[in-house]
């Protein structure tokens, strides 16, 4: 971490001190917040965000409906023969769950989901 710098005054006294905004965030979060434009903001929140993020060409698709399964195994670049190994199912099976035919239980959405690099929520297809 940089070291902080003092500016004194005409007498020679201290009067600020310029430190690094990272180290200023540890210091006061909602004043350095506060002074931040909202892209700032949102620029923010997505360095620290909470989940994965994903391409605008993924969320379109997923928008319009398509089987969030295979979107994301899609842009992983994963066939399914790959995916369904990964997470231990039959390649058939995941196939059928990709049209919609099947559900995965809770405990396998995990697993794929762990493999896709996703939250277990990501992969509901309502």
């Amino acid at each position: 971490m940089s070291k902080p710098q003092i500016i004194y005054d005409d007498t020679g006294a201290p009067a600020f001190v310029v430190i690094p905004y990272a180290q200023f965030r540890d210091l006061a979060p909602v004043q350095a917040e506060a002074a931040l434009s909202d892209e700032a903001l949102f620029d923010l929140a997505m360095s620290e965000h909470r989940g994965p993020t994903v391409p605008h060409t993924v969320m379109v698709r997923l928008i319009g409906g398509e089987n969030p399964i295979k979107v994301y195994r899609e842009w992983r670049g994963l066939s399914q023969a790959e995916l369904a190994a990964k997470a231990g199912v039959s390649t058939g099976y995941l196939s059928q769950v990709e049209r919609s035919v099947r559900q995965l239980s809770r405990k396998t959405q995990a697993e794929v989901a762990t493999v896709l690099g996703v939250l277990p929520d990501d992969l509901d297809a309502d």
